[in-house]
């Protein structure tokens, strides 16, 4: 078990039980390990792979922006994109499938404040979480 957060390169990703799954990255949130599959990473597999571990937090701490989200994300399209994608990957858990569709939302969020890219403006209510929350500077 790891004593700190790693990022780890490996060959492939595998599931619990050691079969391969076809994906760039996996957050490993028990060992607090990032898995990236060597070459295969993207500008927004680090970002989307440290969302997990974000929106877990919230979870576990019980905010109220990880209740909402989990109750709103349906009605966002990154929803139907991760439904189709990890459907069978989660066997059709509703829970896993959200709260994965959550993190690719908050890594785009956090993508467009780094990269000047707009977002979405129904995607803007998690932007102005972050504003709010953690990005207390003022901008001109």
């Amino acid at each position: 078990m790891a004593d700190s957060r790693e990022v780890n390169v490996v060959k492939e990703i595998l599931d619990p039980n050691g079969k391969p799954l076809n994906a760039l990255a996996k957050a490993d949130l028990l060992n607090k390990v990032i898995e990236v599959v060597e070459g295969k990473a993207k500008v927004d597999t680090l970002p989307e792979e440290a969302a997990h571990f974000f929106v877990r937090m919230l979870k576990v701490k019980g905010s109220p922006l990880y209740d909402s989200m989990l109750n709103e994300i349906e009605d966002y399209a990154v929803y139907q994109d991760v439904l189709e994608e990890y459907g069978e990957v989660y066997d059709n858990n509703l829970d896993k499938i959200r709260e994965e569709a959550i993190g690719k939302l908050v890594a785009r969020v956090i993508l467009a404040q780094h990269t000047d890219t707009e977002i979405p403006q129904k995607e803007s209510r998690v932007k102005r979480w972050f504003d709010g929350r953690y990005c207390k500077s003022s901008k001109t």
